[in-house]
């Protein structure tokens, strides 16, 4: 290498064996006078026996650091497998007793990742199962008691035609109002029950058509006339909507719901009080509000007071006529709402309103 240098003027390498060893070199040329030549020339030189040896250490240190790693990586992967693995376990122990209803099961979260929110998952799953529950125990309680009250109150007016055959007028005049009342009251719990279970089957068939919301009101109104002159309450109507103002929905089943609404009003309003039904349009939709000046509804109830089943008192009925007013107002496209603050509720049918 340092011939080469001298020779050529320029830096050389070159690996050379000396006495067995390989050594490496490099030469520096450093001219003095001659631009074409070396007087000069610096050779470095070491023994690359070390660098070898430098070489395989580190090459085996990585290769120790690396399994070292890879060790502790398995040990990691497989802790962490076993913690997830645990919290599964212990979550599908939970769900296999949800299943069999039991509704109480404490559901462990942990920690926030996508075991932890699966836990809440299912913990909100079994929160609303325990609510559905008891709101069907509820039902089972009342519907047992809708039924079994009108059936004996049947049965006993059946004993007194029996024990007096040929009763004077005016008692077979009461004996048929009450009896007429309590078929009233089995019919509408059939009604109710087969309405819920066409909506679970989705075999609930609409017959959409242009109508007046207003004038359905009225007529609707009028079917209570008797039983709010009962109850010492009177049923006013109110349009604020224009002449022309048609609803796209199903009639029959708009005028069910008012039913339910205007119904629900005259049970939770004080006699003497009034009830208002406002007929109003936007322009897209037409609607339709009953408005009491009952107690209200506090707001646990009113949070609730469309769910299948949910009564905030239990002697007002089974629990259905609100979820199913609004099950089927949302299959007409349109809502049914609830605002209510102390002594003045209003539930509102919203309906598309037609085309001009």
């Amino acid at each position: 290498a340092a011939v080469g240098a001298v020779l050529s003027g320029e830096v050389r390498s070159a690996v050379e064996t000396v006495h067995g060893r390989r050594i490496g070199e490099t030469a520096f040329p450093v001219p003095e006078g001659d631009p074409g030549g070396a007087d000069w020339v610096i050779v470095l030189s070491t023994p690359l026996d070390d660098v070898a040896d430098n070489v395989a250490l580190i090459r085996r240190q990585t290769l120790i650091a690396g399994a070292i790693a890879l060790v502790a990586a398995l040990i990691a992967a497989y802790l962490a497998a076993s913690y997830h693995a645990r919290r599964l376990r212990r979550l599908e122990r939970a769900a296999e007793r949800v299943a069999q209803g039991d509704f109480n099961v404490p559901i462990p979260v942990g920690s926030p990742d996508e075991v932890g929110q699966l836990a809440l998952t299912l913990d909100e799953m079994q929160r609303r199962l325990r609510r559905l529950d008891s709101a069907r125990s509820e039902f089972i309680a009342n519907a047992s008691h809708e039924l079994r009250t009108p059936i004996a109150s049947l049965g006993g007016f059946v004993e007194l035609l029996d024990e007096e055959p040929e009763p004077d007028r005016e008692s077979r005049r009461e004996f048929v109002r009450t009896m007429r009342g309590q078929v009233d009251r089995l019919t509408k719990l059939s009604v109710d029950l087969l309405d819920l279970s066409r909506l679970d089957a989705d075999a609930v068939s609409l017959r959409l058509e242009e109508f007046d919301p207003a004038r359905l009101a009225k007529e609707v109104a009028g079917e209570f006339e008797v039983a709010a002159g009962r109850h010492g309450t009177e049923i006013e109507v109110e349009v604020e909507t224009d002449e022309g103002a048609l609803a796209l929905a199903d009639r029959a089943r708009s005028a069910q719901i008012m039913r339910i609404l205007i119904d629900n009003a005259i049970k939770h309003t004080a006699s003497g009080t009034g009830i208002t039904i406002t007929s109003a349009a936007t322009t897209d939709t037409c609607r339709l509000s009953v408005a009491d000046n009952g107690p209200g509804i506090d707001r646990a109830s009113a949070d609730r007071v469309f769910e299948r089943f949910y009564t905030a008192d239990s002697a007002s009925g089974t629990g259905l006529g609100l979820a199913i007013g609004r099950e089927l107002a949302r299959l007409m496209d349109g809502d049914l709402d609830l605002e209510t603050r102390r002594r003045h509720t209003v539930f509102t049918l919203t309906l598309p309103r037609a085309s001009a």
